[in-house]
């Protein structure tokens, strides 16, 4: 009994002693009775218990031995600790890292799923999604390719008169000066006439890009004898230019078409163009006209002056025979070129990008089948620097601005490279 307790008072059984004392317990047992008159009953009651003391200090040393004992929430030693609480916590780790996880999955899903159904296809050619039957800028439904898609293009393809054109000036081309007996047309005032004042202008979306109306009065009126009267009600942008000079191209081409009149010689009308420019040095771009341009992207109807849109009509400009540069490719039109430059700020490219995407709506250019380019009035027919191939250029001005995912352009005709 002394072992016992000096064992708890310690925390821990003594083994030698409790065995020592069960010795003794048996021996008084055999005698029938104990000091101090410990019967039987008691001698055997009191083994048992040594017994069940040391069969719990055995496993109990053993975990002290093995370092996995632990203590309760008061600081004593040797607590035992139930088996399925020691990996309670493992267990329940990976659960939670998988449940981290998978939420992350499912986010990044999520994510995904919304870019895909938000962004912004106007740059992506996919010809499942494409329809054959509509003519386009892009794919197989291209200008090479208009003829194949209806009976009523075949003269895009057949025809010998077709627009736009490479204006070459080289000795063995049609570049003629103007006849003697037409000096009297040589600049543009001699046959173009401009409102006086504003016109309202509306803007509708046709063949893949806006055009704009003039309402109440004609955009402009063109005389020319031989070729008809003409008044023109509608004009667009074209991006890159349709017609090159010496197979270079500028940024946008403006084209009015004059075929409300009375026609000659089995002409249908006259398509007034010029060419326009986007100077990365604003100081040489015409702010009156930049900012008409961009007042006619932004919104319409709107009050605008005519000749903003168009280079002083006192130059000269060229003339030939052609078509229209879209489907069903009519021929019989004259095209009148100015010589003359329209230079825009930078900033027009980007109000441009809103409305008409990537490549543009120019038609490429068509042989000329030996005819005849009329040079007329004074100056000389501006020529774009030939830092770019024909084609490389085409694409380089037409994904600088038309495309919505790049910023406008600011394109610097003394040097080959642009800045975006």
């Amino acid at each position: 009994k002394n072992g016992r307790e000096v064992g708890r008072g310690c925390g821990m059984a003594d083994v030698a002693v409790d065995a020592g004392a069960g010795a003794g317990a048996a021996s008084l047992a055999a005698a029938g009775t104990g000091p101090g008159g410990v019967t039987r009953d008691e001698a055997a009651e009191v083994e048992r218990e040594t017994h069940r003391e040391e069969n719990a200090a055995l496993p109990l040393k053993r975990r002290q031995s093995e370092g996995t004992a632990s203590t309760d929430s008061q600081g004593r030693a040797n607590v035992m600790v139930e088996p399925h609480a020691q990996n309670k916590r493992p267990k329940l780790l990976y659960p939670i890292l998988f449940l981290i996880l998978g939420w992350l999955m499912a986010v990044g899903f999520l994510a995904g799923l919304i870019y895909e159904v938000t962004k912004d296809r106007s740059l992506y050619y996919d010809p499942s999604e494409q329809n054959t039957s509509q003519w386009s800028y892009i794919g197989v439904t291209s200008p090479p390719f208009w003829a194949n898609l209806s009976d009523e293009f075949t003269t895009c393809a057949k025809g010998r008169l077709q627009s736009p054109i490479n204006v070459n000036r080289g000795i063995n081309s049609g570049w003629v000066n103007s006849p003697e007996d037409n000096d009297e047309l040589g600049t543009l005032a001699d046959i173009i006439t401009l409102p006086s004042g504003t016109v309202t202008v509306q803007r509708e979306f046709e063949n893949f890009a806006p055009m704009f109306y003039c309402e109440g009065v004609p955009c402009l009126n063109v005389n020319i004898p031989g070729i008809g009267q003409f008044s023109s009600n509608s004009f667009m942008f074209r991006t890159p230019s349709e017609h090159v000079v010496d197979a270079f191209g500028t940024e946008a081409e403006i084209q009015f078409y004059a075929t409300d009149g009375s026609a000659e010689n089995g002409y249908r009308g006259v398509i007034v163009s010029a060419f326009m420019v986007l100077n990365a040095n604003n100081s040489f771009s015409n702010e009156s006209s930049t900012s008409t341009v961009i007042s006619l992207f932004r919104d319409t109807p709107l009050e605008i002056r005519i000749d903003t849109l168009l280079p002083p009509l006192t130059g000269g400009y060229i003339a030939y025979n052609g078509s229209l540069s879209y489907p069903p490719c009519t021929e019989g039109y004259r095209y009148v070129i100015a010589k003359g430059l329209v230079a825009l700020a930078p900033a027009v490219g980007e109000y441009y990008a809103s409305l008409v995407s990537y490549p543009g709506n120019a038609r490429n250019t068509q042989p000329d089948n030996g005819r005849a380019v009329l040079n007329y009035g004074p100056a000389a027919l501006p020529s774009p620097q030939p830092t770019l191939t024909p084609e490389t250029r085409r694409r380089e001005l037409s994904r600088a601005w038309s495309s919505r995912s790049r910023p406008a352009a600011e394109y610097t005709r003394s040097e080959s490279e642009r800045e975006l």
